[in-house]
């Protein structure tokens, strides 16, 4: 295996605080290109829109500066500074852009630390000791790097950059010198010369690096997103097949339409997920560019290293040691090194085999790369840390291997629900090497790495089994087969003891006759119809109003499955009892007694009402309650005019009343 010979170097151990504070004061300021805006117009646009669109540009002031032609961006500046949101947002809902932003000011991704490590770590950790068996890189691969600047004169990159292609995308000229270090470092993460017997190896011992300067001046390494993509479009019309961006900026449509570009002419983009180590959840998720995190020695996810779905890869980014100007070498701490890092394995696929595509590199990288963090691609890792042998050998066999066959086979596709199904993938086979990995995912939100297991669903329905395989090339295979889980539905059945009755009605319920063939019944539910409901096996309702009422009643199984009945419960008014009336009433008077009789015509009555009237106007002026089988009564009203009546009752009945008869007290 060919290893890189290295030699005592000195580390700058006095970086850290300068840079710090360099870096603080530019990450955390949001900076603007003053009076700047950029946009695409809308491809097709008829010409009476143009006409349209031109007077819009006009009456806001704006004039182009330039347009990157390979890309169709538009950079307009205008004549008063604060305007560029709003301007940019006027434009945006304009209907005649793609999309238009302001230029924003971006800075590296850079958190310098102590250079106490004295070895490049991530070489092991991602493998590339075993990739360089493959390949160590090739001049034939070009590579734009688009950062601070580069120091042309330094022994660990000179053999690897093209200076010929040099070129500063700020102001148009060759002039890349790099007053920070923050792009010499990144060269030499991708690609500082190898076996050398100086300093240290990047992954790619051998490459064409295109060194492009992106920074505002010496003064201000921060870069605006319309340089950027000036950048990566001159990259593409170079030839790059691979792209490095270790700058912020990854959720502006800006780049992602100069990604586009560069991926039409076979090249990919890297970027950097950001240092701000936290959640960027609303960041888009752009396919045209592979966002990459940073790893710690431990492969955590590194505390400064953002996250969101907008991450595809992670690689280490912590005391990443690399080259630095006027011969010197440095730890780097940052997603501005995990990115050159990624890109530099890209490279190496595209040395390996010269013919891949940005899909296959971005296929190989994903699929071969080390799952870490929660199972399967995430937010945090995505799909997970870099595998450069892994990912190398893919790129190599492109075309030469064959990919492996995934079979399942299942001891049964329908099932009664409780029964285990039994899935098995050691069928599945690869003609030209060995499947290293089975990952399941069985329908219901379970899934496995096993090659055999078994299987219990917790509800009866319909589920999709998929087996990948992956075999050793990093090729893989899916099949899917559906299985069923059966259930017989329970069988709900009602008795009570009354179906019908007079108000207030109670009822007993009974569920216990209810079944299940192949289970048993977890839930009984009752409905009373009257807007009350109970659960429980049995119980018992009492009705308070009249009228006819369907009880319910909802049987659920231990597999989820329902049946319902119901039964009709009719309730009545209270019972009407006919009661005979009074008859023969008579009265007497002597002095201010009144003694009346009468003849009682009931046998089942519970009293007697005695109602004594105003003769003349007919008014009641008293009910006296008598009880039962009474016949007799003296009363004592004061003189006057009066009439009698007497009525029976019983509970709430009542019968007509007896005659009337006079009295005259005096």
């Amino acid at each position: 295996m060919p290893t890189p010979k290295q030699r005592p170097f000195p580390l700058l151990s006095s970086l850290s605080f300068a840079l710090a504070t360099l870096f603080a004061s530019q990450v955390n300021a949001t900076e603007i290109r003053p009076a700047t805006v950029l946009f695409k117009v809308l491809e097709g646009q008829a010409p009476n829109h143009l006409k349209a669109f031109n007077a819009l540009l006009h009456s806001q002031g704006l004039v182009t500066e330039r347009t990157l032609e390979g890309t169709g961006i538009t950079i307009a500046t205008f004549a008063h500074t604060g305007r560029e949101i709003a301007i940019a947002n006027l434009l945006k809902h304009s209907g005649y852009v793609e999309f238009a932003e302001p230029d924003y000011a971006i800075a590296p991704t850079l958190q310098p630390n102590d250079s106490n490590y004295a070895n490049q770590w991530h070489h092991q950790t991602v493998n590339s000791p075993q990739a360089w068996e493959t390949t160590t890189g090739n001049h034939n691969v070009l590579v734009g790097v688009c950062d601070t600047g580069f120091d042309v004169n330094h022994p660990d990159l000179a053999g690897n950059l093209r200076t010929d292609l040099a070129y500063n995308a700020q102001d148009g000229s060759n002039y890349i010198f790099d007053a920070n270090g923050h792009g010499t470092g990144t060269a030499g993460t991708l690609g500082a010369v190898g076996n050398n017997s100086t300093g240290v190896a990047g992954i790619n011992w051998d490459v064409d690096i295109i060194p492009i300067r992106i920074a505002i001046s010496d003064n201000n390494s921060s870069a605006y997103i319309s340089t950027m993509a000036n950048c990566i479009e001159y990259a593409a019309d170079q030839g790059a097949r691979i792209v490095n961006l270790s700058y912020g900026g990854i959720q502006y449509e800006t780049i992602n339409a100069a990604a586009q570009y560069l991926r039409d002419r076979n090249g990919l983009l890297f970027m950097s997920a950001g240092n701000d180590g936290q959640e960027f959840a609303d960041y888009p998720d752009f396919t045209s560019f592979v966002g990459v995190g940073a790893t710690d020695q431990n492969n955590n996810r590194a505390s400064f290293s953002s996250w969101g779905n907008y991450v595809d890869v992670t690689a280490p980014g912590v005391s990443i040691l690399t080259t630095y100007p006027n011969n010197r070498y440095v730890n780097y701490s940052g997603t501005s090194f995990s990115a050159p890092l990624t890109a530099g394995v890209a490279a190496l696929m595209v040395a390996a085999n010269p013919t891949i595509t940005p899909e296959q590199i971005e296929q190989g990288l994903f699929s071969t790369a080390t799952d870490i963090g929660d199972e399967g691609e995430d937010n945090v890792f995505g799909h997970g840390l870099v595998n450069a042998a892994a990912a190398v050998n893919y790129a190599a066999n492109i075309g030469h291997v064959s990919p492996p066959e995934a079979k399942i086979t299942a001891n049964q596709t329908s099932l009664p629900f409780g029964n285990a199904f039994a899935f098995d993938a050691r069928n599945s086979l690869d003609s030209d090497g060995m499947i290293v990995s089975y990952q399941w995912s069985l329908g219901d939100g379970t899934t496995s790495s096993l090659d055999h297991f078994n299987h219990t669903y917790d509800a009866a329905g319909v589920y999709q089994v998929t087996l990948t395989v992956t075999d050793n090339d990093g090729l893989s295979d899916s099949s899917s087969i559906m299985v069923q889980v059966t259930n017989e539905a329970p069988v709900a059945e009602i008795s009570v003891d009354s179906q019908s009755g007079s108000v207030p009605l109670t009822v007993n319920f009974n569920a216990q006759n209810s079944f299940d063939n192949d289970g048993e019944i977890i839930d009984y539910a009752w409905n009373f119809g009257d807007g009350n409901s109970d659960t429980g096996s049995s119980t018992s309702h009492t009705y308070t109003g009249v009228g006819e009422f369907t009880a319910i009643l909802t049987v659920t199984d231990n597999a989820g499955a329902q049946s319902n009945t119901s039964v009709l419960i009719r309730v009545q008014g209270e019972e009407t009892i006919n009661i005979s009336a009074p008859s023969s009433l008579r009265a007497s008077v002597r002095r201010s007694r009144v003694s009346l009789s009468w003849r009682d015509n009931s046998k089942n009555e519970d009293g007697f009402y005695l109602h004594r009237y105003d003769a003349s106007s007919g008014e009641l002026l008293q009910t006296t309650t008598l009880d039962a089988n009474t016949t007799r009564y003296n009363d004592y009203p004061e003189n006057g005019n009066y009439l009698y009546q007497v009525q029976a009752f019983q509970g709430n009945n009542l019968s007509e009343q007896s005659n009337a008869v006079s009295a005259n007290v005096r």
